[in-house]
């Protein structure tokens, strides 16, 4: 996925399915949210896609965007009602990802939030 915004788009309006999966059980915003594709995750929310889907491991897209650091992705997920205290299959919250990244800003953004 290279994060181009358009050919997503158009995918959507020609019926792919927002909340395909892949063999890891990761969806297109998962994936998304992995490689910090702000505009495509955008449109995915807009298109409804699952804002906390779980993958096989059980990590939510919110688990990914803060365990890489992507403190707007994490607003965003949270703006469009993203759980701020979901565990994954080894109890770790977005929160235990960012602190344990030193990602400092989005660690702030999640107890803000409410985590």
């Amino acid at each position: 996925m290279n994060g181009h915004r358009e050919i997503v788009d158009l995918l959507i309006k020609h019926g792919a399915a927002v909340d395909a999966h892949n063999y890891n059980g990761q969806t297109v915003l998962h994936l998304a949210v992995e490689r910090g594709h702000k505009e495509v995750i955008g449109l995915l929310l807009h298109h409804q896609a699952a804002v906390d889907v779980r993958d096989n491991y059980t990590d939510t897209p919110l688990h990914k965007a803060a365990r890489n650091g992507h403190y707007d992705i994490v607003d965003l997920l949270v703006n469009y009602g993203a759980a701020v205290d979901g565990r994954n299959r080894f109890l770790s919250t977005p929160l235990h990802f960012a602190a344990e990244k030193g990602h400092h800003k989005t660690l702030d953004l999640l107890i803000k939030r409410g985590a």
